[in-house]
């Protein structure tokens, strides 16, 4: 009996350990976790181990994205990260007062397509934050030039999730020779640019104000001119335009994924 306690004390803690060190690099502002989730370091809430229900879950996913499967999602395998969806979006349903009508789709992110690095190992090399805790300097802040918050976001997920697959990395370093050349105009550009990501999830949750639409406005009117300045000599660069001319006005968020759930939002289940 005192061994059987043991092991499930350990793989308890190896549990608990491997939450930690996916959640950290989103730095949370809050956690959900089921009763009995132990995670220090962060702001968690509790909620009784039946809101993680895997086909409860599965519904209310479901009817949030509109359709009758997962499986075109990629995700229909993912029990754990249905079921912690599902907690996730009935309790930004009930804080909000209303449904997310801008999340519409997901897209898994598996842990095989990155490199893994732990908590230590992300804490040496000082991505986005020093041995001390400070900002800077770090990695992020000696490349951090983005000309937009969306584009410094994306950084900053990009240096805690290095790609694995050879080709992904390949496309992207010749997107950025492509973009060498015309890397001062493009800059300026996005210079003017709004934080549409922040004011589409605004608008999404109907707090926007006049500043925010009249922002989103222009910015808008500014696409024509980006893709007229975006080389096309990259295959990554031209898909990206070709979405972009497909699906007028549309913008993906900052993590690249078709909708990315905010940090205060980030659950777990037991």
């Amino acid at each position: 009996m005192a061994q059987s306690r043991e092991r499930r004390a350990a793989r308890h803690r190896d549990r608990t350990a491997a939450s930690r060190e996916r959640a950290a690099p989103y730095r949370p502002a809050e956690i959900l976790a089921a009763d009995g989730t132990t995670l220090s370091g962060f702001a968690v809430t509790r909620l009784p181990e039946w809101h993680f229900d895997f086909d409860a879950g599965r519904k209310i996913l479901l009817k949030q994205l509109g359709a009758a499967s997962l499986a075109g999602y990629g995700c229909e395998d993912l029990e754990p990260a249905i079921a912690a969806a599902g907690a996730l979006l009935e309790y930004a349903r009930k804080t909000q007062g209303q449904a997310l009508a801008h999340v519409a789709a997901v897209i898994p992110e598996r842990a095989s397509e990155y490199v893994r690095m732990d908590a230590a190992t992300r804490r040496n090399l000082e991505l986005t934050e020093t041995l001390r805790g400070e900002p800077a300097p770090t990695l992020f802040s000696l490349l951090d030039e983005c000309a937009t918050g969306m584009g410094s976001r994306l950084l900053r997920h990009w240096l805690h999730h290095p790609l694995r697959d050879q080709a992904a990395v390949g496309a992207r370093h010749e997107a950025v020779a492509a973009l060498a050349d015309a890397h001062a105009g493009i800059y300026k550009l996005l210079r003017r640019f709004a934080d549409v990501e922040r004011i589409t999830g605004r608008i999404a949750l109907k707090n926007a104000r006049p500043r925010d639409l009249s922002s989103l406005r222009d910015s808008l009117a500014l696409l024509p001119e980006l893709g007229a300045a975006v080389p096309r000599g990259a295959p990554l660069l031209a898909g990206m335009l070709a979405i972009s001319k497909s699906r007028p006005g549309a913008s993906r968020c900052s993590s690249g994924r078709s909708w990315r759930i905010p940090r205060r939002w980030c659950a777990t289940a037991a």
